[in-house]
């Protein structure tokens, strides 16, 4: 069991090494500040690119989060969201007045 377990660390060392990123490492642009009564763990994010918007899902909050993002500045949140495990943006493509 230990040879078998030396294998395969030696064959992952020498397919690592030829493994390498093909974009850019991310990196740090801004920090948003979270109210002292949003604590717990962060799991899913949507972005709205274009009305600069972002949705974060504190699970302990039970609710969706949504921030402004070149102020940072936490514009609404939506209560009542039982496990909030996954989060997606639509563009809303309707509008009132068609109906």
């Amino acid at each position: 069991m230990r040879r078998l377990f030396l294998i395969l660390i030696a064959a992952t060392s020498l397919f690592a090494g030829n493994v390498r990123s093909q974009t850019a490492p991310l990196k740090l642009v801004q920090t948003i500040k979270l109210p002292e009564e949003i604590k717990g763990r962060f799991d899913h994010f949507a972005v709205d690119l274009s009305g600069n918007r972002l949705f974060a899902t504190p699970e302990d909050n039970h609710a969706v989060l949504v921030f402004e993002l070149k102020s940072g500045k936490l514009l609404h949140t939506i209560k009542g969201i039982g496990k909030p495990h996954a989060i997606l943006y639509r563009r809303r493509c309707w509008r009132s007045e068609d109906f």
